[in-house]
């Protein structure tokens, strides 16, 4: 129990560094004009030779002489259209405050995580620019869900399968009339609902790799208690522990390690004379005529 809400807690300190660290506003197209110009190496206020201060007189006025000067029209060089490109797009970021205040704030902040590695991508391919925390959220629930509907469906197929074996089946009318004797014992008359509870009779079903979904199997406690069970796995490398079940054994019933053998000798003795014996024999021949 300890360590399932060891587990509750790194998942929600993760979500809640994940929500503190993700800004909540789409950006714009503009914004990934800048953050692409940065990443490129490019510098719209060296483009437009003008210095960071640069009033928006002095901007316009620097922009039509340089526009004039590198126009494709009137300037013949091989790189004029280029820079007539470049030009253009340093000015239609610096000329807007608000685009030219969110590019003063890339420079001098950096460039946000989530923008770089998933907004741009995003913006490039024309995906919907949505807060990359709704598409963790939606992603991470929609997975979730699917992994614990097939993980029950997992299960109800491979119960199913395992009532339908012959010793299932021997086991379930063992206890039927186990039932049905004990009622009669008692004097009991059954009804039609005990004969259909009587139906429903049946041992427990344990699959191990086929368990039904529990809370502490969703994905994300699964994912944030990732770096736990690392640990656990690196610890066991470095120092593999060994449990001596022997001595677990002889400790819960008090025997020592010669009682221990002399009783495990007996044990085999008896399997290998049950296994050989004649009514062993007759439960194999019943079971393959099931």
């Amino acid at each position: 129990m300890r360590i399932f809400w060891l587990k509750v807690y790194s998942a929600l300190i993760f979500l809640a560094f994940f929500l503190l660290t993700v800004e909540a506003h789409v950006k714009t197209k503009k914004y990934y004009e800048s953050l692409q110009l940065i990443l490129e190496g490019k510098d719209p206020y060296k483009i437009l030779k003008i210095s960071p201060t640069a009033t928006q007189s002095e901007l316009k006025k620097q922009y039509h002489a340089l526009s004039l000067k590198f126009h494709p029209d009137k300037n013949p060089s091989a790189n004029a259209t280029t820079k007539y490109i470049e030009i253009a797009q340093a000015y239609e970021i610096l000329s807007d405050r608000t685009y030219r205040k969110e590019y003063d704030e890339l420079v001098k902040n950096g460039i946000p995580w989530q923008e770089q590695y998933y907004g741009r991508y995003m913006h490039k391919w024309g995906a919907p620019q949505h807060d990359v925390r709704w598409v963790a959220f939606w992603l991470l629930t929609f997975v979730t869900g699917f992994k614990y509907l097939y993980q029950y469906y997992h299960y109800v197929v491979q119960t199913n399968r395992a009532k339908q074996t012959p010793l299932y089946k021997m086991h379930a009318n063992m206890m039927r009339d186990q039932l049905g004797r004990k009622k009669k014992k008692n004097g009991k008359k059954s009804n039609n609902s005990e004969d259909t509870s009587e139906e429903e009779v049946g041992p427990q079903i344990v699959i191990h790799g086929a368990e039904p979904p529990k809370f502490r199997d969703l994905l994300i406690f699964q994912i944030c208690a990732l770096p736990y069970h690392l640990v656990l796995w690196v610890k066991n490398l470095i120092s593999p522990t060994h449990v001596d079940y022997d001595k677990i054994l002889c400790e819960q019933n008090n025997w020592t390690m010669e009682e221990l053998e002399i009783k495990k000798k007996e044990y085999m003795e008896k399997y290998l004379e049950r296994k050989t014996s004649a009514k062993m024999k007759r439960y194999r021949r019943w079971l393959k005529k099931q």
